[in-house]
C-alpha cells in the first residue's frame, strides 16, 4: 500500500479525527501539515464561536427568566394587596351591617315599648 492510501485509511494525515496527533507514517518526525493544521485551527474557532453563540443564547434566557420572576413577584404583591383591601372591606361592610342590625334592633324595641306605654294609657281611660 502507498503512504498516500495507507494516510487515508489508518487516519493519517487526512484525518478529519479532531484531537488526534498526524504523524506520517512509520512514526517519522515530523509535524502537521498545513492543511490539516489550518483545518483543525478553524474547527476550534468554529467551535468556539458555536460556545460563544450558546453562552449568548443561556444569558439571554436567564434574563427573561429572572425578569419573569421579578414579574410575578410583583403581581404576586399586587394581589396580597387586593386581597388584604377585600378583606378589609369585607370586614368594614361586617361592622356596619351589626351597626344597622342594631340600630333596627334598637328602634323595634323602641317602638314595642311605645306602643305596650300607650296600651296602659288606653287602659287607663
Amino acid at each position: 500500500m502507498t503512504n498516500a492510501r495507507q494516510n487515508i485509511h489508518t487516519g493519517g494525515e487526512f484525518s478529519s479525527n479532531r484531537g488526534s496527533q498526524s504523524h506520517p507514517p512509520g512514526g517519522m518526525g515530523g509535524g502537521k501539515s498545513h492543511f490539516v493544521a489550518k483545518k483543525e485551527r478553524l474547527d476550534v474557532e468554529r467551535d468556539a464561536q458555536l460556545l460563544a453563540n450558546r453562552i449568548a443564547l443561556l444569558k439571554q434566557e436567564e434574563m427573561k427568566t429572572w425578569k419573569k420572576i421579578e414579574e410575578t413577584k410583583k403581581r404576586a404583591g399586587e394581589v396580597m394587596r387586593l386581597k388584604e383591601r377585600n378583606n378589609v372591606r369585607i370586614a368594614e361592610k361586617m361592622e356596619k351591617m351589626k351597626y344597622d342590625q342594631m340600630v333596627s334592633n334598637h328602634s323595634k324595641n323602641r317602638i314595642a315599648q311605645m306602643r305596650k306605654e300607650r296600651g296602659v294609657e288606653k287602659a287607663k281611660i
